[in-house]
């Protein structure tokens, strides 16, 4: 047998009486080499299923994953879980006797040395040794504050910040079972001038650290305890990877009344004192809150806040990457940003990609601009791995150390910085959310982001991080290849929706090829925005996505005639189905693409004529030498962008006006129809059947015909002469 699935792996270990149970998104069992019996052991083999393999398999007692596979009847490589944190149980004295190991897919075992030296995976047995024991008796001579966590990675993360911190190896106890905490760890912490317990935000870690309160009552000087605000189940990492500092815990603890001193009578006046401050603290007065502005600070004023998570996304190729140079150097050097104004701060530019590219245009930045680079502008070329909890505090950490922590960290690009997760599964998002918080420290960190499939008006994956962003700004490109740059979102602050529009530069470089050709990159340069309300009209998603559509179909089906190029109705339908107009069903989709198309040829945005569909090319009047007025999109002799044309190898197409002529197509009274019913929102069909039978869908009926005059007034005649048909059907419907 050849085993190809997680469940034909779970179906041969049943046959060995193995007794598989499911955990989690996983399986549990005994291993089928030294607990094959099926007794007295505890369960030590994992299943889960693999990214490249069809089955992850991991025996925590060491037997070998190949075996275990042949055993299962399953061919092919071992993917064995690894070991990606050893967290070291240690005597007073510094002797190493008990360990826990994290496994990646997340996992955790205890062992011991047996009397022998080996290795026994027991979790169980052991000395009960606090975890960080010697730093820990070490803190308690000195008088120093000791912090009692549930779990290593916690008491890492305090201890590299300086603080003393603890926790035993059980963690918490689940509800209903017997408390974790042994005698002996109490007795480890007895004579501590002040212990500080930071429980985990949900009903074990509560329960947990308030049965260690309990034990520590006539042990220690002084305790308290201090809940911290994170979401559900969040802990202290979580809370220092939302912003908050080791000053703000120590204020809190100064604030947080003890629980248990052992002097508390001769200092009762000073508590209650201190207590009235703590109320006033934590419940304060609305004159006192509203006595001073809000935080107004910001990195680009009225464009980027100081600090928080935002994202620039846009298609591929639109130049993302150009915007975050550009206002990279801009934010490093001090420089107000093209008429914004800009605090100057340390800037990190983390690169996962395009890493020759990007040394092309930050050398063709600063050679433009006559400047030499700054030294708080940084680059890192390594994936910083945004899911990967213990990376990103890593990253953290050696960024803590540089000369000027980063006001302005840079992600290049989110998807190769993301991890081995999925951006559309809510987990997998959700920690490198938290991998953001982390890196962006008390600053403002930046990722550039592609958009979803579909719809191109939005980043891609999960939306838990738009949710989670305090600024998103949109990158695109108009029909001249002119960059645009606007908010879709500015939590505190009026969104620009259109923030500036540039042009790519071309900057010859000092360097040449392997073969000896020379190098070149490109700048942005402000350029004046179109002056044509209809291009900073915004659009509804399905008229957006069936422009988008169209720029697609004229890229791949355009044909031309007379410089103008143009699509077929049903090229333009087929991409717009394509791009994910509508979730519905096919009559649903030619509903939606239909609306669509009306809207877009009433609103200019599109032409038509005989069934043939292009885009006006929008210019400001006397830029770079056009008219001003609404030209046709043509390719005109000096091509496009680079002197190469918008659409290249387009066949001719007869095509009957010229040109030069801006010509819409004369609506038909069935094209009226479909527009009115469109703009008030009525089935076409019942419509015109005379169908309206509601107060409500008369007063549509009213004023979408309002807005249809409005558009035609050339047309009265027709449309009355709709407006009667529709009348006439329904007093022939009328009861």
């Amino acid at each position: 047998m050849s085993a190809a699935t997680l469940q034909d792996a779970v179906d041969a270990l049943r046959r060995l009486n193995c007794k598989p149970v499911k955990s989690g998104d996983g399986w549990i069992g005994y291993c089928p080499i030294h607990e094959a019996d099926g007794h007295g052991h505890k369960p030590s083999l994992t299943l889960k299923a693999g990214d490249t393999v069809p089955v992850v398999v991991n025996c925590h007692a060491g037997c070998d994953g190949r075996e275990i596979l042949k055993m299962l009847g399953i061919n092919g490589t071992e993917h064995k879980a690894s070991i990606v944190a050893t967290y070291r149980y240690q005597t007073a004295d510094g002797i190493d006797v008990r360990e826990k190991l994290r496994y990646d897919p997340k996992d955790f075992r205890i062992r011991h040395r047996d009397a022998a030296g080996k290795w026994v995976y027991k979790a169980g047995d052991g000395p009960a040794v606090l975890y960080r024991l010697p730093e820990l008796k070490a803190a308690i001579e000195q008088g120093r504050t000791v912090f009692v966590v549930e779990g290593e990675k916690d008491a890492d993360r305090l201890a590299a910040l300086g603080l003393v911190a603890t926790t035993n190896i059980e963690g918490a106890a689940k509800p209903n079972q017997t408390p974790k905490w042994k005698p002996e760890y109490t007795a480890q912490l007895e004579g501590a001038a002040r212990v500080v317990l930071l429980p985990d935000n949900d009903n074990p870690g509560r329960a947990h650290m308030k049965h260690v309160a309990k034990e520590l009552r006539g042990k220690v000087g002084r305790y308290q305890t201090i809940r911290l605000r994170v979401l559900p189940k969040g802990d202290v990492s979580d809370w220092l990877k939302d912003g908050h500092t080791v000053e703000e815990l120590k204020k809190l603890i100064k604030e947080t009344p003890a629980e248990h001193e052992e002097h508390f009578e001769e200092h009762s006046a000073e508590h209650e004192e201190h207590s009235a401050d703590d109320l006033d603290a934590e419940f304060v007065p609305i004159g006192d809150f509203i006595a001073s502005p809000p935080d107004s600070s910001y990195l680009v004023k009225g464009v980027l806040p100081a600090s928080g998570l935002g994202q620039v996304f846009g298609c591929s190729h639109v130049g993302k990457s150009f915007v975050l140079i550009d206002l990279a150097c801009h934010v490093a050097l001090g420089w107000d940003w093209h008429g914004f104004k800009v605090k100057k701060a340390p800037v990190l530019y983390i690169a996962a990609e395009g890493v020759a590219g990007l040394k092309l245009r930050f050398r063709a930045w600063f050679q433009d601009h006559g400047v030499e680079p700054p030294q708080n502008l940084r680059i890192r070329t390594v994936p910083a791995d945004l899911s990967a909890e213990d990376a990103t505090t890593a990253i953290a950490e050696r960024m803590a150390r540089l000369p000027e922590r980063p006001g302005l960290v840079l992600i290049d690009t989110f998807a190769t910085n993301f991890g081995p997760g999925s951006e559309n599964d809510a987990e997998d998002m959700g920690a490198a959310i938290a991998g953001l918080r982390t890196l962006k420290g008390d600053g403002l960190i930046l990722t550039a982001h592609h958009t979803g499939h579909g719809d191109k008006t939005r980043g891609r994956g999960h939306s838990s991080l738009f949710a989670a962003l305090d600024v998103e700004i949109q990158v695109t490109q108009d029909a001249d290849r002119r960059i645009r740059v606007g908010h879709t979102k500015l939590r505190d602050g009026d969104k620009l929706e259109t923030i500036a529009a540039f042009d790519l530069k071309k900057v010859s470089l000092p360097w040449a090829d392997v073969d000896g050709d020379p190098l070149n990159s490109a700048v942005l340069v402000k350029t004046d925005m179109p002056d044509v309300a209809a291009t900073a009209e915004r659009l509804p998603a399905s008229q957006r996505i069936a422009l988008d559509a169209l720029k697609t179909a004229l890229v791949e089906h355009g044909a031309e005639d007379k410089g103008v190029v143009s699509v077929a109705e049903d090229q333009w339908r087929k991409a717009a189905y394509d791009a994910g107009i509508s979730d519905g069903d096919s009559d649903a989709k030619k509903k939606a693409f239909k609306r669509a198309r009306l809207d877009l040829v009433a609103k200019g945005r599109v032409k038509t004529h005989e069934s043939r569909y292009w885009i006006p090319q929008i210019r400001q009047g006397g830029q770079k030498g056009t008219k001003g007025d609404m030209s046709l999109y043509v390719q005109d002799s000096g091509g496009g962008q680079k002197g190469t044309p918008p659409f290249k190898g387009c066949p001719p197409v007869p095509l009957s006006p010229s040109p030069s002529e801006d010509v819409d197509a004369k609506p038909t009274t069935d094209d009226l129809a479909d527009e009115l019913a469109t703009l008030a929102n009525l089935d076409v069909a019942a419509m015109l059947r005379g169908e309206l039978r509601t107060d409500e869908e008369w007063g549509a009926f009213a004023g979408g015909l309002a807005k249809l005059n409005g558009r035609h007034p050339d047309k009265a005649a027709t449309i009355t002469a709709l407006v009667e048909g529709i009348g006439i059907a329904s007093d022939a419907g009328a009861p």
